[in-house]
């Protein structure tokens, strides 16, 4: 599984969204974000392979502690899948969340452009600290995406 190239894909899009090809269905824009949802699949299966490879690594107990058990391969396995669902659903779960701004009264639509901008760049920020807190650390790239795309997927009458 390799990851899409970005430089190659979004230029490409960018001339069928402005020759009108598919954006009545948003197909560019689809694709784009396809693009960027694949390459966090591709970081987060690299992670879930590095941290397999990484456990199951022998090495030398430091002097005066005890060694440290090996954990089984079908939990580290699971508790990979556990995260990135985890983050799955925190995406959607804030998007959701969030999507009550769009009953809120606000000034202007630039006022209103302001405070959602500021809450995506917020919870872009808060979602690594939450997933390291929460020792969920491959949820991390799911949630920002899934939260970015569940905002989008909600917010589409005030954007």
């Amino acid at each position: 599984m390799g990851a899409v190239s970005p430089a190659v894909l979004v230029p490409s899009c960018m001339k069928l969204h402005k020759a009108n090809y598919g954006t009545k269905k948003g197909i560019p824009t689809t694709l784009i974000a396809a693009s960027s949802f694949d390459d966090i699949a591709a970081i987060t299966i690299f992670g879930v392979c590095i941290t397999l490879l990484f456990e199951q690594i022998d090495t030398e107990p430091v002097p005066g502690e005890e060694p440290k058990p090996k954990a089984d391969i079908a939990w580290l396995i699971g508790k990979n899948f556990i995260e990135i669902f985890s983050g799955l659903f925190f995406g959607f779960l804030v998007a959701l969340i969030l999507s009550s701004t769009n009953y809120m009264y606000f000034a202007s639509d630039v006022t209103l452009c302001k405070a959602k901008c500021l809450i995506m760049i917020g919870m872009s920020v808060l979602t690594p600290y939450l997933a390291f807190v929460t020792s969920f650390p491959e949820g991390k790239y799911i949630g920002i995406i899934f939260f970015g795309y569940g905002c989008n997927c909600l917010w589409k009458t005030k954007k």
